[in-house]
This record gives C-alpha cells, structure tokens and sequence, in this order.
C-alpha cells in the first residue's frame, strides 16, 4: 500500500515539474525574439558647404535580415538629398526607405545615401517615427534600436572672411537720426550715442560690406534710463564673427531745452570720386558731378517709383532722401530728386559702386503702375462684355425657342387644314 501511494505521489510530481519546467520555458523561447541596431555614419572626417556626403545606414542583427522599412530626416537647409537605392525616396527634410522583397542579408546590412553639404552650420540625420526590420526566416519583426548621427559643416574653402558693416546708423520713435560718436567707420567697433527722455528704443540699420554675411542685433527696445547696450554681430560666410557696440544712453530726467546756440554750419565734403561729392551746407545739399546738382524734396507730381520704398543717402554725417528698390542691394543701386544747374528737377539714378549720376525719365519707373492700372480698367471691361454677352446669349436663345413654337404651330395647322380639304 505505501509503496503504490508513493509510486503515485512520485508520478504526480513528476508530471507537475514537468508542467513548471514548460511554462517557464515557453515565456522565455518566445521573449527571446531577434533584434537589429541601426547605425548612421560617414567615412568622411571633414565636410566643407559644397560637400557630397556619403552616408551610411547600417543594420546590424542577430537573425537573418528581410524587408526594412524607416523614414529619416534631416535639416534641408543644410543638406540636400542627392541620390540613394531606388528603395530610397524622397527629399524636403524626409526620406523614405522602403525596401520590400528584398534579398536575405546574413545579419548586417547597408545603404547608402549621398547628400550634398550647402551651407555651413549643424545637420542631424535623424530615424523619424518606428523603423521596423523584419526576419527573413520567420517574417516576424525584430526589436530596433537605432543611433542618429549629427555632421557638422564647415564653411567652403572659398568662404569670405569678410564680417564687416559697410554702413550703421540709428533713429529714435521720434523718429529723429541719431548721432553715432565717433562717425562710422568699418574698422571702429565701439560707439556712443544719446537719446532724450521721452525715446525708449533706437532703430538700428545695419548693412554688410558682403551680401552673404549674417547681421543680428540685441538690444535698442524698452531702453532704461541711463546707459544701455545695443550689440550688433556680423558672421561671414566661414563664420568669422565681428560685433559692433553701441553705448546708447537715455536722458534720465525731463531737461528743459537751453535756448539754441547759433554756430556757423559746418561744410563737410565727402570726395567719393575725383568727378563727384558730396557737400552739406547751412539748407540743402549739394551733389556735383563735373557739373552741379541740389538734392531736392521729391515734387507731389513726382510718382514714387513702382516697388521703389524711401529710405536714407547717409556717408557719414550727410544725409539725403533717396529711394531704393525693394530686393536689390541698396549699397548699389538709389533713385535721386536733384536740380541741375538750369533749374530742372529730374530723377537721377545714382550708382554708389561706379559712382555715377544718370538722369531718367519719371515715366520709365511709373510705367508699371499705370499698366496695373489699365489692367484693372480692362478687367472690369471684360466682366461688363461678358455679362452683356450672357444677356444677349440668353435672348437669342428666348428668341429661337419661340420661333420654334411659332412653326411648329403653323406646320400643325397647315397639316390639319389638308386634312380637312
């Protein structure tokens, strides 16, 4: 009796280990599911803007590698998507890789995506959203992990190393200028500069002597009473940096204005050319070119050009009303209201690279307002014409449908008068 209950005690526990044994093992057989990493690198240790950049995208896995698909992206301001696989698509900041039916990779695989490096500055060439790699084997997905990778760009071997201002100057809410101590120069870095009172910002214009260098400025809003600090930094193309400080102080007191003191005007005269300068006198200035011009307030029946915005001449401490064209370099090109010497008021367009004077006709810079104005009028011509037309067609249609009426009635009458006859 004792040993059949034992032989059976040994039987059921037996079978009960046996049980624990498959369910611990089965949980682990399937959590141990394959897994991939996917890596992004270059073999190129320098990129310089104007660059191609290889790229490498690398899977790396434990099981055999089937189809893969991931989306990646990247800065296209900094790069721009060149070519890759026919698996691979896209451009604009997003790539898509979709690479279905492909061939078994023994547990590593690589693309290879070419970019082209346009400018300098910092790009991350990213896995966007949950790329998935599948077995070869089974179809199953595999656990992803995945490392981005971020290049820097270093400017092109021809980048300018030019980050200076060719001009500077400010104005207050007033708005009214505001003097720059000591005046203007591209090498001085440091200046002074006051405000009364009542003005609690400065405008500052600042221009680049090269078109691709980048000018930002801090400071010159919400200024405090007292001294204040407005920083302009200029980047060229290779990234040299030069910054410009203004000391801008603001009136801490409502000062009574001392009664004005007459001085005799100064005549400065700004030679730009043996042929032409600049000269500012007691009530105007004065432009002479072999022959001499006044600058002049633009006459009412003076139209300012079209896509022309006003703005300010200023070489140094001569200042002019002049127009520029919205766009272009306004270091280059200005439109100019002078009086030549017999007394006739003209546009003049002034070269500052050439340093030249051109007179023009007001009608070559207004010819584009009246077209958009005839435009308009032959605009509204053509909704009249073809509202009139739709009437007209309608009537004749009127008058069609009642003539058919009309024979058809005659042709029923005339049949049934045969009739009866």
């Amino acid at each position: 009796m004792n040993k059949r209950f034992l032989k059976k005690m040994n039987r059921v526990i037996a079978g009960v280990t046996l049980f624990l044994l498959l369910l611990a093992v089965l949980p682990a057989q399937s959590a141990l599911a394959a897994s991939a990493t996917i890596t992004l690198t270059t073999d190129t240790e320098e990129i310089h803007a104007g660059d191609t950049v290889e790229v490498k995208l690398t899977i790396k896995a434990d099981a055999t590698i089937g189809d893969f698909e991931a989306f990646l992206s990247y800065d296209d301001t900094i790069f721009e998507f060149y070519s890759a696989a026919s698996c691979i698509t896209g451009g604009a900041g997003f790539l898509k890789v979709a690479d279905i039916g492909a061939s078994p990779s023994a547990q590593e695989r690589t693309y290879r995506i070419y970019f082209k490096a346009l400018v300098q500055g910092e790009c991350e060439v990213a896995l966007y959203d949950r790329p998935v790699v599948y077995c070869y084997t089974d179809g199953t997905e595999m656990s992803v992990t995945g490392v981005n990778k971020i290049f820097q760009v270093l400017p092109s071997f021809s980048a300018s190393s030019n980050s200076r201002l060719s001009a500077l100057y400010l104005v207050d809410d007033q708005p009214a200028t505001v003097n720059l101590s000591p005046a203007f120069q591209p090498e001085t870095t440091k200046y002074y500069a006051a405000v009364d009172y009542m003005s609690d910002m400065v405008i500052v214009s600042a221009i680049a002597e090269d078109s691709l260098a980048n000018v930002e400025v801090a400071g010159g809003k919400n200024l405090s009473h007292g001294n204040n600090e407005v920083l302009i930094t200029v980047t060229a193309e290779d990234g040299s940096r030069t910054v410009y400080t203004i000391y801008v102080y603001r009136s801490e007191l409502m000062e009574e204005p001392d009664d004005p003191v007459v001085e005799e005007p100064e005549e400065p005269v700004i030679t730009l050319t043996p042929g032409i300068s600049f000269e500012q006198t007691e009530e105007q200035t004065i432009v002479t070119e072999y022959h001499t011009y006044t600058v002049c307030k633009k006459p009412e029946e003076f139209q300012i050009p079209d896509g022309y915005v006003q703005t300010t001449l200023m070489i140094n401490e001569i200042q002019a009303d002049a127009y520029a064209k919205q766009g272009e370099n306004p270091e280059e090109f200005l439109l100019l209201v002078l009086k030549n010497e017999a007394g006739e008021i003209n546009w003049y367009r002034y070269d500052r690279v050439e340093q030249t004077l051109q007179r023009v006709n007001e009608e070559e810079y207004v010819i584009t307002q009246v077209i958009q104005s005839n435009d308009d009028n032959l605009k509204q011509a053509i909704k009249e014409y073809e509202a009139h037309q739709s009437m007209l067609t309608f009537a004749v249609a009127l008058l069609f449908g009642i003539c058919f009426v009309l024979l058809m009635i005659i042709l029923w009458l005339c049949i049934r008068r045969k009739n009866r006859g």
